[in-house]
């Protein structure tokens, strides 16, 4: 319960910020209660890892608009915050009728943990590491 409580906090943080400045400023209490980044990045825990997925999930639910993007963003947030390393990445696919959909996912070990998709179907954008590899 305290995992999905925060996890809600969180969700909902992340799609406050794309408020605008003047309802952000009035809302600044949620920031004591989402808590901030804590532990240093260590081993993969795949126990945490699901935990935190299923609570991002079920409180997605309680969150009006609570989009793949702002799920992603907020899983990464709480991962990070357990000492978790992963991976927020945002890909495209062109719909059948031609335009372009987004969509936002968040890896662990080249693991999709939260946004899952048929493979194949979203090209992800460049990423500052596979942008490294290309150049070395």
């Amino acid at each position: 319960m305290r995992l999905f409580t925060e996890a809600l906090a969180v969700l909902l943080k992340v799609k406050l910020s794309f408020v605008g400045f003047h309802t952000r400023r009035r809302l600044d209490w949620l920031n004591g209660f989402a808590g901030e980044p804590g532990q240093p990045l260590g081993e993969s825990d795949p126990v945490m890892i699901r935990a935190v997925a299923v609570a991002t999930r079920r409180a997605a639910r309680v969150v009006p608009g609570a989009t793949c993007l702002t799920q992603a963003i907020a899983m990464r947030t709480l991962l990070e915050r357990r000492g978790q390393s992963s991976s927020l990445r945002i890909g495209v696919a062109r719909s059948i009728g031609g335009s372009l959909d987004a969509h936002a996912w968040v890896e662990v070990n080249d693991e999709i943990v939260i946004g899952h998709f048929a493979p194949g179907s979203y090209v992800p954008f460049a990423t500052n590491e596979s942008l490294d590899r290309t150049i070395a």
